[in-house]
């Protein structure tokens, strides 16, 4: 009799974990047509942008905060064009002080830059920012 009601709660759970993973799963296809559709329907790009911007934590669950930057192929540089959780402004004053951030470095480094603690890791001079943007 235990047997057979451990059995039921195990396939309980697992009903339940599979239904958790299928919201999940259905969120994030939503997310890509949202995003498919606003990038097909002739919108501003910075609208597009923001929208990526808004969906991309279904994604990247551990994102706080997040930025675009855009190459301008006229200054082969980047551009800052949205910014999520983040004030734009604070940004650009940031920037402008310290020529430095995530972005540029893999931008300039071609290749990912991983991050595990940003406040917390002392060879990143964007951290006095991180820490009071955060």
């Amino acid at each position: 009799m235990a047997e057979h009601i451990g059995r039921r709660i195990g396939i309980a759970i697992q009903k339940v974990k599979l239904a958790d993973e299928s919201a999940r799963n259905l969120a994030r296809i939503e997310a890509l047509y949202e995003i498919n559709v606003s990038a097909t329907s002739g919108l501003e790009l910075d609208t597009v942008l923001e929208l990526l911007l808004a969906k991309i934590h279904l994604f990247v669950p551990f994102s706080s905060s997040s930025t675009i930057h855009l190459v301008n192929a006229a200054t082969v540089s980047l551009d800052l064009n949205v910014a999520r959780n983040v004030a734009m402004q604070d940004l650009r004053d940031f920037s402008a002080q310290s020529h430095w951030s995530f972005a540029q470095r893999v931008f300039d480094a071609k290749q990912p830059l991983l991050v595990v603690d940003a406040p917390r890791t002392r060879v990143i001079p964007m951290r006095t920012f991180i820490g009071t943007a955060a």
